[in-house]
């Protein structure tokens, strides 16, 4: 089993085509049906755009789960080669998938829910993660889904 974690940027004046994009999920669904991904999931905070999935043989990228996104999305610099996504650091907190059958979940999702932490996370003080913010929302802020999708929820249809 393979964690990819990902962001991308949106250009300015077309986040609704880029999110729009997004939430065609059509290669996802595809990889879903051809066992290649367990779970993938698709978010959007202000232009920025996360990525999340479990991939079941091999890494797959951004550009394969989501291709249709392109165009709307900016060139990250800091390297010789241009990209449109760069990777995000694991800090999964609560199991790593250890094969397909550990992985597989024993009941419905409740909910999902995703969460940017502001740039000065380096401070990890506790009393900073149950502060409210001016915005009534506490350290973390809540994200606009723009898919999610698991292997159970479509192959059990």
């Amino acid at each position: 089993m393979f964690r990819l974690i990902a962001r991308a940027q949106l250009r300015e004046g077309l986040e609704a085509e880029g999110a729009a994009a997004a939430k065609q999920e059509a290669a996802v669904l595809q990889l879903i049906r051809q066992g290649e991904i367990m779970t993938a999931g698709c978010f959007m905070w202000k232009r920025n755009v996360f990525i999340y999935c479990e991939c079941v043989h091999r890494m797959i990228g951004p550009e394969e789960l989501v291709p249709d996104m392109a165009p709307y999305l900016e060139e990250w610099p800091g390297q010789p080669d241009k990209r449109k996504w760069i990777p995000m650091m694991d800090v999964f907190h609560f199991n790593e998938p250890a094969g397909y059958d550990h992985w597989l979940r024993k009941g419905e999702v409740e909910r999902r829910v995703g969460r940017v932490a502001p740039s000065n996370w380096s401070d990890s003080r506790m009393d900073l993660h149950f502060q409210p913010w001016e915005d009534g929302h506490l350290y973390f802020k809540p994200v606009e889904q723009l898919f999610a999708c698991y292997c159970g929820d479509l192959l059990n249809k």
